[in-house]
């Protein structure tokens, strides 16, 4: 009986439907590091070793990255032709990386009068968009293809800020850093205080949010797929940037450092944080501020409008198929292709934004009604081994995903980051 009830559930498509008429909301937070694993925290005693901390990281630098989303959707299917709406209402990807230089540094020490270069780095974006699509069902052939709409909300280009350590032979220690950074925005920025970076207002960008849509950007996505036995299909897709999304409003800071420590052996000694040795002379700049015996950063902030700095969402293009041995109920999905982030853009950097992706999941559909799944992918520059459950009742479909993800494939394995998302669908 439950075979018969439910056998309209499950379809031979790369992307089955099991639904005609579907709404749902999908919900993702992630982050991960390629750092710690969780051995290496969940331990009675827990020993910090900056030596093995370098070596671990091998050729890679440390990372911490976060990806988070939500989304609401509307898909109808009408004998042939299907139709959505699809709202994304943010897609957030941030990361920080350091260099293993500093790990080194902290493990192993350094050569008096030999200066020890890292770098801190750090890149932000963040999305909203609608997506409508139209799809046709042609028999073995299927293709969907639509329009997107979107909105940049945020963005900062990678940005690495170069340090220099010094210790030198008669015990001073010389630091040095620069960095400059460049945040746009589709909102405007107001600086609340002195001594405080601009930020946008909340309560302005909820009045004038329908605003934004003027600087939108465009793009279109599409798949095609193509049985090719009955329990093989197989299918392409792509994600082409057409006209990038404006953001108007830039904030330009710069942070520069330079200072010297002078002989802490002497500062004990003397019992004066101040020190007395000549090398603070009071004042406010850099490496002459008598409260602090590391000084303060020179930090000078600009605030732009009409920058006009034009983004993009990224490329997309790859192939994908499903293979079913036995049965539609049990899927193995594999796909492959490339990406670039921001094309065309200012910042865009073939070594730097330009990567692959790929993804293998099994999919089984018990009874038509229990969803169990495991995905291994690479996504977004991150190695994510992903396990899933659900129950799906036809009117009702509830899948949760747990995952342990990292910036290296040996992390992800470990619990080095971690990723859940959350998915509900209802129709009929």
């Amino acid at each position: 009986s439950l075979l018969t009830v439910f056998a309209s559930l499950t379809f031979a498509d790369i992307h089955p439907r099991y639904r005609n008429m579907e709404f749902g909301f999908d919900a993702k937070f992630s982050a991960q590091q390629n750092l710690l694993t969780i051995d290496d925290i969940m331990k009675e005693t827990i020993n910090i070793d900056f030596t093995e901390m370098s070596k671990g990281l091998g050729k890679k630098d440390f990372a911490i990255s976060t990806n988070n989303t939500a989304d609401a959707y509307v898909d109808l299917k009408i004998a042939f032709l299907t139709f959505g709406i699809y709202v994304d209402l943010f897609d957030l990807t941030a990361e920080f990386s350091l260099s293993k230089e500093f790990f080194k540094l902290l493990g192993e020490g350094n050569r008096l009068d030999e200066p020890m270069d890292f770098y801190i780095g750090s890149r932000f974006e963040a999305f909203s968009d609608i997506y409508v699509p139209v799809g046709v069902d042609l028999g073995k052939l299927k293709f969907t293809v639509g329009p997107s709409l979107f909105i940049p909300l945020f963005y900062m280009p990678n940005t690495k800020a170069g340090v220099t350590f010094n210790a030198k032979s008669n015990g001073e220690i010389d630091f040095t850093g620069s960095a400059k950074a460049n945040i746009y925005t589709v909102f405007p920025m107001s600086t609340p205080g002195d001594n405080s970076l601009p930020m946008p207002d909340p309560q302005e960008i909820l009045q004038n949010f329908g605003d934004y849509f003027n600087f939108a950007g465009f793009d279109i996505m599409g798949s095609a797929e193509y049985e090719l036995f009955d329990n093989l299909d197989v299918g392409a897709y792509i994600h082409l940037p057409l006209v990038p999304g404006r953001l108007d409003y830039a904030l330009e800071a710069e942070v520069k450092y330079d200072n010297s420590i002078p002989n802490v052996a002497d500062l004990l000694l003397s019992g004066d944080d101040s020190s007395d040795d000549g090398n603070s002379t009071g004042g406010d700049g850099p490496g002459n501020n008598s409260n602090s015996l590391l000084g303060e950063p020179e930090v000078t902030s600009t605030v732009k409008s009409n920058a006009g700095y034009k983004v993009n969402r990224p490329f997309r293009l790859g192939a994908e198929a499903s293979f079913r041995p036995l049965g539609n109920w049990f899927a193995i999905r594999p796909s492959f292709g490339v990406a670039a982030r921001n094309p065309f853009g200012k910042d865009f950097k073939w070594g730097e934004n330009f990567y692959a992706e790929y993804s293998l999941n099994i999919d089984m559909r018990l009874i038509y009604i229990f969803c169990l799944s495991f995905t291994t992918s690479y996504q977004n520059e991150i190695y994510i081994q992903e396990a899933g459950f659900g129950f799906n009742f036809k009117v009702f479909e509830l899948t949760a995903n747990i995952a342990s993800s990292g910036t290296s494939l040996a992390k992800s394995f470990g619990l080095g980051g971690v990723m859940a998302k959350v998915s509900l669908k209802m129709g009929f």
